[in-house]
């Protein structure tokens, strides 16, 4: 597969970073994200992108038209992702093929959201994609063989290494990390450890490179508690746990925030130290 143009539909954390990932590899990146404020400050390298025209940035569905792919990277609510491959479905030409960054949800609901099922695939990419090598390719029932061979080729082209997984609630990789990540902060809640030595326990007894509170954080808080959220709902967890509810109502998201499980360091405002 040579690289061509591609839609990314949604420029939060994810959705930057994987713009960034596909405009190293030579595509040609059309971004769309609803509230135009997010474009305000996207940084030197983005710009460059950007002046040479690989790069496009719009607040307008029309202007994804030229892209041969669509990947999706938005909030991680079901409804959100269904009424946007819904208004996509009735946009883009009948050859488009949809990917879905979801990290939990169900493939088959956003597929059965078009007229194009056999053309829509899961595509979770792992934060930070430029850096992590794998990512999870997600089949429902309705998908093509075709589908699944371009996609697959696509993420070689990336030079990912890829895991199939069957449509199933948080599919391999958060089926496994995110109860992990709940039972974690059931332990800081209850005062068995506290963070950092939750975190030191899990680095030092299972060589881990992070530990899960900390992974919690750099995935972002809220994402977590969406995802532990639903494969609750699924049956397949815990409740989330309290500790992690609370710092999102509080606005403590991870690193993002400066505050989540562990305290960081936050980017200073613009003409202060």
């Amino acid at each position: 597969m040579k690289p061509s143009t591609i839609g990314i539909a949604g420029f939060g954390t994810m959705g930057r970073a994987l713009t960034i990932l596909f405009l190293r590899k030579g595509w040609k990146v059309i971004v769309w994200n609803r509230q135009p404020s997010r474009f305000e400050d996207i940084g030197s390298v983005l710009t460059q992108f950007k002046e040479s025209r690989q790069l496009t940035l719009t607040t307008s569905l029309k202007d994804l038209l030229p892209a041969d792919f669509i990947l999706e990277t938005i909030v991680e609510k079901l409804l959100e992702k269904r009424a946007l491959f819904e208004k996509l479905d009735g946009l883009m030409p009948s050859k488009t093929l949809f990917m879905s960054n979801t990290s939990s949800l169900s493939i088959g609901s956003l597929a059965s959201a078009t007229r194009r099922p056999e053309r829509v695939i899961g595509l979770h990419f792992v934060n930070p994609p430029q850096f992590i090598p794998i990512v999870e390719v997600i089949a429902h029932p309705l998908l093509s063989q075709q589908t699944l061979e371009t996609t697959l080729e696509l993420a070689r082209q990336l030079g990912k290494h890829h895991v199939v997984s069957a449509d199933s609630p948080g599919f391999i990789i958060n089926r496994v990390l995110m109860p992990l990540i709940n039972e974690a902060g059931y332990v800081a809640g209850e005062k068995l450890g506290d963070p950092a030595r939750i975190d030191f326990i899990a680095r030092s007894a299972f060589n881990w490179p992070m530990g899960p509170l900390a992974m919690a954080d750099f995935v972002g808080l809220d994402v977590c508690l969406d995802i532990i959220t639903y494969l609750h709902e699924q049956g397949v967890c815990r409740a989330p746990n309290d500790l992690l509810k609370n710092l999102v109502r509080t606005g403590c998201l991870g690193r993002k925030t400066g505050c989540g499980f562990h305290e960081y360091r936050t980017k200073s405002v613009k003409g202060k130290p």
